[in-house]
């Protein structure tokens, strides 16, 4: 079945280009798809360039002008009027799909044609390595993303499931779907579109689908440099038509997250949310609450200013209720005091976590016992810089008569092992087109940026081929490194043995400095530039790395 990729595009000439060139890489334009590319009255001379040239390639692609900006909507209407496709397939041009994703979504919809109308995939975003959306839901006249700012290792995102609308920044509907509900609603102009039309098809009696295996990174925002309307007007509209129809759906998404230990505990609700409507859905999930401590704000929950002291002797259960899981857990030093493991937060999102999970755990182990047997040839092991994961995998891996590789090598390539070096090598034998981004990669003005949507893309790509490499070699390997935990996708690793070696970010930072700092001859007489990399150092520590790791450890824990 025939199907056409439409895009909206802007004045941006980077993301136009990263756009189009990850397309092009991950996805195989055959004679069964074209790319429809609309113009969306760009006046950057480097972009319009770009198109013309583009448009001259042999493949399979239209470029269409609007001569003013007319909005997503609008532009993905006159996209649908130039293609061919029987299947439309929706992509904002600032999401970023990872290899076979488009035909992983359009072959589901193509299999369940006779009771789906749409279907979207896992979006994430770049920056942070977390869920932007995996479909809406309702709270009280609210909308928000299922599982937004959730981290990706969370068992509930990978399950295939019906919702109530879906976002059209990475969707598939088929063309007589599309056309038959009346194409998106003109009126919004880079919000709502999607989601009116994925409810309008929902109301027909067709399911809208969340698919993930479907999987593509979404930077936010690239489709908004402008708007004819605010985003509040159009939500006012979107209520005045929709508001008797959407329903309450949160519990839904909350409840496949609880269990007996839960619902069994009495609990002292806290609702930090300014939305109403949270007593009737806690009702709903039969969640026994004594009463209700209400502190409406919006934004940052700082549980030291909003609570007396006694809050934190308190001998009862919280149960948090807030817009967001990432207001709790920039609450560190208050839950550690707090110490009550029985605490567990609710968010807009339908993300259930207990607040335990926020602290600091001895080292973790997970399936061990598989390495080696069930045709696993793979033993993970990750954790701060300078926590001492690399020594002890080397260790385990002569204990164990395996091969050691540095899964960082990718972007630490002469810090790297001659092993894990020569293993390199041979991936970008196989894999050519991605040597000169891994060239940029190792280069020292890019090396630094650790949220660069191709680089958590090939990082993938590099795993599979170890992973292949170790089977058809018929070795056990060790694959340690900190990208394991930063870029590598959830599905990747999920039920594979891992271990986290777990020390104190102090105690990591000083190990680390004297490993790349005091224990070099060369650097004795680089004080200012040491002290300068130091204070870099701090930061990427406290802001970034740990972070990552206490997020991977919390859902991890989440899944087991």
């Amino acid at each position: 079945m025939r199907y056409s990729i439409i895009v909206a595009l802007d004045n941006n000439f980077a993301l136009t280009n990263n756009f189009v060139e990850n397309l092009l890489l991950t996805e195989s334009l055959q004679n069964d798809s074209e790319l429809v590319i609309v113009s969306d009255g760009c006046t950057n001379i480097q972009t319009i360039d770009y198109l013309k040239k583009l448009s001259e390639k042999s493949f399979p692609i239209k470029i269409i002008y609007n001569k003013t900006k007319l909005g997503y909507g609008k532009s993905n209407n006159i996209g649908v009027e130039h293609s061919q496709g029987d299947i439309l397939v929706f992509l904002n041009s600032d999401v970023f799909p990872i290899r076979n994703s488009i035909h992983n979504l359009v072959s589901y919809l193509e299999e369940n044609r006779a009771t789906t109308g749409a279907v979207q995939g896992l979006l994430i975003y770049p920056q942070t390595n977390k869920v932007q959306s995996t479909g809406h839901l309702f709270l009280d006249l609210q909308n928000a993303h299922v599982y937004q700012y959730s981290d990706i290792h969370k068992e509930v995102i990978y399950k295939c499931s019906e919702r109530q609308a879906l976002t059209s920044a990475f969707c598939a509907i088929p063309r007589d779907i599309f056309i038959k509900n009346g194409r998106f609603n003109e009126y919004y102009y880079n919000a709502y579109e999607g989601f009116e039309l994925t409810l309008k098809i929902n109301n027909s009696g067709l399911k809208c689908i969340y698919y993930p295996e479907a999987i593509a990174y979404h930077i936010g925002g690239g489709t908004r440099n402008s708007m004819d309307i605010s985003e509040t007007q159009q939500g006012k509209y979107f209520i005045q038509n929709w508001g008797d129809i959407i329903s309450t759906d949160i519990d839904k998404y909350i409840l496949p997250q609880l269990n007996e230990e839960i619902l069994s505990k009495m609990y002292s609700g806290v609702i930090l949310s300014h939305l109403n409507g949270w007593e009737n859905i806690l009702q709903k999930l039969n969640f026994s609450i004594n009463g209700y401590v209400y502190r409406p704000h919006s934004g940052e929950a700082n549980l030291y200013n909003l609570f007396p002291y006694s809050f934190l002797n308190f001998g009862g259960n919280y149960l948090f209720i807030t817009e967001s899981i990432n207001d709790i857990s920039k609450n560190y030093n208050w839950i550690k005091n707090r110490n009550n493991p029985n605490d567990i937060v609710i968010d807009l999102h339908g993300n259930v976590i207990k607040i335990r999970l926020f602290k600091d755990e001895p080292p973790l182990c997970f399936n061990l016992e598989k390495w080696g047997i069930n045709n696993i040839p793979i033993l993970l092991v990750t954790g701060l810089s300078g926590s001492g994961k690399t020594t002890f995998a080397k260790k385990y891996a002569l204990q164990h008569k395996a091969v050691c590789i540095s899964f960082d090598v990718l972007k630490f390539y002469p810090q790297s092992s001659i092993e894990s070096q020569q293993i390199l090598n041979l991936f970008l034998k196989q894999y050519p087109d991605i040597q000169q981004f891994i060239d940029i990669q190792w280069s020292k003005t890019d090396k630094q940026n650790s949220n660069d949507i191709f680089f958590n893309y090939y990082c993938n790509v590099f795993f599979d081929f170890i992973v292949e490499y170790s089977k058809k070699n018929n070795i056990k390997v060790i694959l340690e490194g900190i990208q394991m935990y930063v870029r590598l996708h959830p599905s990747k690793s999920a039920g594979l043995p891992l271990i986290i070696i777990r020390n104190s970010c102090l105690h990591s930072f000083c190990n680390k400095l004297r490993r790349d700092y005091f224990n070099h001859s060369g650097n004795r007489n680089r004080w200012y530039y040491s002290i300068k990399i130091i204070f870099k150092d701090i930061y990427i520590y406290y802001m970034i790395q740990y972070h990552y790791i206490n997020n991977y450890i919390v859902y991890l824990a989440t899944i087991s």
